[in-house]
């Protein structure tokens, strides 16, 4: 199985953010976007494993005490790897990056991540043609502002299941946070 942490994002802002995406998405309709049932936030990928209830357990040590927080988006974003990556891009908070260095810190010896945390959904992922044609999309996406707050009560453990290009998640297991706010 295939699976990551994440928190689910809200169905309210889920629909929220497809609507300020909408003309967007529209425009570059070649883009392959994300469909909104899978908006999330990848807080740790454990890649193929067998070791459910193993990864089970050390999130609920990872997660003790863990409150309840608020996360606030920004504006869109991109960046280019072997494609190029849209994505919704957040404040940080420091809830939130205790979380993850809790997280990481209990996943280290099995799952050790390299990469520095971003807090982001991803929107879309494609190839482009030219390095022209990705500064100028640059250009119109960090103009975009994305106005979305939510309170995170809870994370999932998820399954990435792939059909074809596409990717389903199916939700494992969810970790309720202390309400203390």
């Amino acid at each position: 199985m295939r699976l990551f942490l994440a928190i689910d994002i809200p169905q309210t802002i889920k629909t929220s953010l497809s609507q300020q995406l909408n003309d967007l998405q529209k425009k570059h309709a070649v883009f392959n976007w994300v469909q909104e049932q899978n908006y999330h936030m990848t807080l740790q990928f454990f890649g193929e494993t067998q070791k459910i209830k193993g990864i089970i357990d050390k999130i609920k040590i990872a997660l003790f005490e863990q409150e309840q927080f608020y996360l606030y988006a920004t504006h869109l974003d991109l960046f280019m790897d072997k494609r190029i990556i849209i994505y919704v891009d957040f404040n940080r908070e420091k809830s939130l990056e205790q979380l993850i260095k809790n997280v990481r810190s209990t996943f280290e010896e099995e799952f050790y991540e390299t990469k520095k945390f971003t807090p982001h959904i991803t929107v879309s992922r494609s190839s482009i043609p030219s390095k022209q044609q990705y500064f100028h999309l640059q250009k119109k996406i960090r103009m975009r502002n994305i106005e979305l707050e939510f309170q995170v009560t809870e994370l999932s453990l998820f399954e990435s299941i792939q059909n074809g290009k596409k990717s389903h998640y199916r939700k494992i297991k969810t970790f309720p946070l202390l309400d203390r706010i």
